[in-house]
């Protein structure tokens, strides 16, 4: 049947509006309603507004239709009511918020691990986007608005900055950067000169590389045992003990974020001293001015010589290194042995001789 609107209806609805049997048309063009339609509207320059309401004033809406229709406000979807609840047609696309400040470290080292960054919450955000120096890597919290950051041996100065972004709205606006100065390790060290070959018992010995950039202090190492620094710049001295051994030396330099690459090893051969000389064999009562007398020592670890010290007025008349041929005079005294090499010497051993005396020839027989 007919509908029937009211004047002030009718001027509120538009231009023309058609009632008919079978529908209603509101238009700006005179047509009639399509035959399937109970309400044609259509436009060319307006639309149509749906009901707007938060979602608890849809709440409190009683007895709702079942399809009743509505635009929630606090979600930004549309939705109908299907009979038992209100279900979601459609919504509208919201993109992030702007990122708030950064917050975390300005100043790290080369090399640091297991640095903590992080912004508030983003609202509207399903992810975020960091960005951050060169050399510096994200090893926890991927994707979220706290992050755990490692800074490689080669890292540089630089910015981080994050955004939120949405599955289909774009991204939110970036964060202002946050400047983070990567202070250096020291670069690696050069090359040790100093002496290859040294002896047990040798001090001051020189060693050296040239001056590292950004090191503030110098750190020495040496895999042998015996030895002393003096020292902890790019060049120090070694004091090696009688009982010092062989041994690698290297080199790194070192500053508050810790040390760098350290130099090539650097092998020092330590060369020994001669061990101790054993007992002297041989006779400690010779007859004065007596020959033949020998002396001897087992022989000694490491001596390349043997020096041996008699009374006075006896000679040596054979040597052969740890044994000896004395002829003496009518001096008694002692007979040491000191084991040599070119390192020095080694601890002695000594005897006493005491010369025994010849007995007077007898005088003439009288009777």
């Amino acid at each position: 049947m007919a509908k029937i609107f009211s004047p002030l209806l009718l001027l509120f609805l538009g231009q023309y509006v058609f009632a008919q049997t079978e529908g209603v048309s509101i238009n700006n063009s005179g047509a009639t309603p399509h035959s399937s339609a109970i309400i044609d509207i259509s436009s060319t320059s307006k639309g149509t507004l749906i009901t707007r309401m938060n979602s608890a004033q849809r709440d409190a809406i009683v007895n709702p239709a079942q399809s009743l229709m509505i635009f929630n406000t606090s979600s930004n979807c549309f939705e109908f009511f299907s009979g038992s609840n209100w279900a979601i047609l459609g919504c509208g696309c919201i993109a992030p918020d702007a990122a708030g400040g950064v917050t975390g470290p300005s100043d790290v080292c080369q090399g640091q691990q297991n640095v903590v960054y992080s912004v508030n919450s983003i609202v509207n955000a399903i992810g975020y986007v960091w960005s951050l120096p060169p050399g510096a890597t994200i090893i926890a919290g991927t994707n979220t608005n706290t992050i755990t950051v490692e800074y490689s041996v080669n890292a540089a100065s630089g910015n981080i900055s994050v955004y939120g972004y949405s599955a289909s709205c774009g991204n939110g606006a970036a964060s202002a950067n946050f400047p983070v100065t990567v202070d250096p390790l020291p670069t690696s060290a050069g090359s040790i000169t100093g002496s290859s070959m040294v002896c047990q018992g040798q001090n001051n010995v020189a060693y050296s590389i040239p001056p590292v950039n950004f090191a503030t202090s110098y750190t020495w190492s040496y895999t042998g045992t015996g030895v002393i620094f003096s020292g902890n710049s790019n060049s120090i001295t070694i004091d090696f003990s009688n009982s010092a051994t062989s041994g690698i030396l290297t080199v790194s330099g070192t500053n508050e974020c810790g040390n760098g690459v350290s130099s090539a090893a650097y092998a020092v051969n330590v060369n020994p001293l001669p061990s101790a000389a054993g007992l002297i064999s041989g006779s400690q009562v010779p007859c004065e001015n007596s020959s033949g007398n020998t002396y001897s020592i087992s022989p000694v670890a490491n001596a390349a010589s043997y020096s041996w010290t008699i009374p006075s007025g006896a000679s040596i008349s054979v040597n052969n290194g740890n044994a000896i041929t004395v002829t003496y005079g009518t001096i008694s005294g002692q007979v040491s042995v000191t084991p040599l090499n070119s390192c020095g010497s080694g601890p002695g051993s000594s005897v006493s001789v005491n010369l025994n005396t010849i007995p007077v020839s007898p005088g003439s027989i009288t009777g």
